[in-house]
């Protein structure tokens, strides 16, 4: 009896210890341990002393502000009978990536006034519905971010002069917050009267930063018209004919003009304007003329 007592002890013995043993050599689960010098969180998965998991370093005030000049913000606003394009760009002009944050899925936002009473006659926002969860946007050194917006107001809007202030609601750079609102602009722009008896009809452009896509329909005599664009100042694409249908007097005839102009003439601030029309063989001069805004350059 007495060495039967004695057996159930040792084998109690033996069972506490491997008890211990295990607990002493267990990872604890999933959490992760704390450096007993630093107190940073390490990865729980490395059991050789473990890799410490450290925060991005913030940015100085100077940095932060460095980051922000680097990025060149530019808008062009292309108004025409029907409607107008807004175009944003951001171009990183630095040598270090930039990664924009936006805290939502709404990156712009354009408010459009009338000149004359103050009147907001367009909201880019309003009506819309956004996801609420943070968008980041990387713009690698050389690249830019682009958005384009277009404003339909059939004849709901009169001709005249407009107010827009265009912003890109960034929130963060490189996970910093960033105060206020640093991509801002304001700018004036015309919505034009549509030109009775016009020769030309359903004019629209495409494009930006001195490449365009002009499409229309024409009704002229001899079957053909002319072009040029100018900024106001200076003749940037000379008189150009253009061939149409032969009975283009009688109906309308569609026609498509590629236009390009090389960056280092467009002007840095500026409109850049269509010239159509037609020309008066007898008078050696040009006809009737319709005006169309290619784009609205403001630096």
């Amino acid at each position: 009896m007495k060495q039967l007592l004695l057996t159930m002890m040792a084998l109690l013995f033996l069972l506490a210890a491997c008890g211990t043993d295990d607990l002493s050599n267990g990872d604890g689960g999933n959490q992760g341990n704390l450096d007993d010098q630093t107190g940073h969180q390490t990865n729980p998965n490395d059991h050789g002393g473990g890799q410490v998991i450290d925060q991005p370093e913030e940015l100085t005030e100077e940095e932060l502000l460095a980051m922000i000049d680097q990025l060149n913000y530019r808008t062009a606003v292309q108004p025409d009978i029907e409607q107008t394009i807004f175009t944003m760009e951001l171009i990183n002009t630095g040598d270090d990536t930039v990664e924009l944050g936006f805290s939502s899925g709404q990156q712009f936002e354009i408010v459009v006034t009338n000149a004359e009473t103050g009147e907001e006659v367009y909201r880019y926002s309003e009506g819309r519905a956004f996801t609420e969860a943070f968008v980041y946007k990387p713009v690698e050194p050389g690249q830019s971010l682009t958005w384009k917006e277009v404003w339909e107001y059939g004849n709901d809007i009169q001709p005249g002069t407009y107010n827009a202030e265009v912003t890109i609601l960034a929130s963060q750079i490189n996970k910093q917050v960033i105060e206020g609102q640093p991509f801002v602009k304001q700018f004036s722009f015309e919505i034009p009267e549509e030109k009775e008896r016009s020769a030309f009809h359903n004019v629209k452009v495409e494009g930006t930063a001195g490449k365009y896509k002009v499409t229309g329909e024409a009704r002229v005599s001899e079957g053909g018209f002319m072009y040029h664009v100018e900024d106001g100042h200076n003749l940037l694409v000379e008189d150009t004919p253009v061939q149409v249908a032969e009975d283009a007097d009688s109906s309308w005839s569609e026609f498509e003009l590629d236009i390009e102009i090389p960056e280092e003439q467009l002007p840095v601030n500026g409109t850049l304007t269509l010239v159509l029309y037609e020309e008066n063989k007898k008078e050696g001069k040009p006809g009737s003329q319709h005006h169309v805004t290619l784009e609205q350059i403001i630096q």
